[in-house]
């Protein structure tokens, strides 16, 4: 039982979009490749404390379903 707990939240784990780096001229996101959509909306908020907007420059796959998702920020 405490291992399908286990391998149940490490699967939760993997779902969710995450930062992993964001500054005033990037922003890299860690996403499904069905989130594309929610990976933009993360960075065009960080991109927005900085008076700034988000553009995609590269999607690098890391697996079948994840991928990093690079974008920099713009002046709009």
């Amino acid at each position: 039982m405490r291992f399908l707990i286990a391998l149940f939240t490490l699967l939760l784990c993997g779902c969710t979009s995450e930062v992993l780096l964001s500054d005033s001229r990037n922003v890299v996101i860690s996403a499904d490749l069905r989130r594309a959509d929610e990976a933009q909306a993360i960075a065009d908020q960080e991109c927005a404390a900085y008076g700034k907007k988000a553009s995609l420059m590269r999607e690098n796959s890391r697996t079948n379903v994840s991928a990093n998702y690079i974008f920099q920020c713009v002046t709009p």
